[in-house]
């Protein structure tokens, strides 16, 4: 059963068996260590990857505000250069009288 002890017939007796089971040992446990490491480096990992996703996402709002921005310029640019051209044809049109 898991999380008892093994019965007296199934532990290492001999030295042989004892150096096997040690060296098994060290290997499970070298294995558990790696993978609580590589676990942790999966977190820090998936953290990073959430800040890099918010930046991107800020990143993408502020170039959509910063092209409705120059949208609204050039038509601002385009109103005042159709406005002045009017202002220009009346004063010509005026003059000419």
């Amino acid at each position: 059963m898991r999380g008892s002890e093994p019965d007296e017939s199934s532990k290492p007796t001999t030295e042989p068996e004892l150096r096997l089971f040690d060296s098994l040992e060290v290997r499970v446990l070298a294995m558990s260590e790696a993978l609580k490491e590589a676990r942790e480096a999966r977190r820090a990992a998936e953290s990073k990857l959430r800040s890099l996703q918010e930046k991107v996402r800020d990143r993408d709002m502020r170039i959509v505000l910063l092209k409705k921005k120059v949208e609204q310029d050039d038509l601002r640019n385009a109103v005042r250069t159709r406005v002045e051209a009017l202002i220009r044809r009346i004063d010509e049109l005026e003059s000419g009288d």
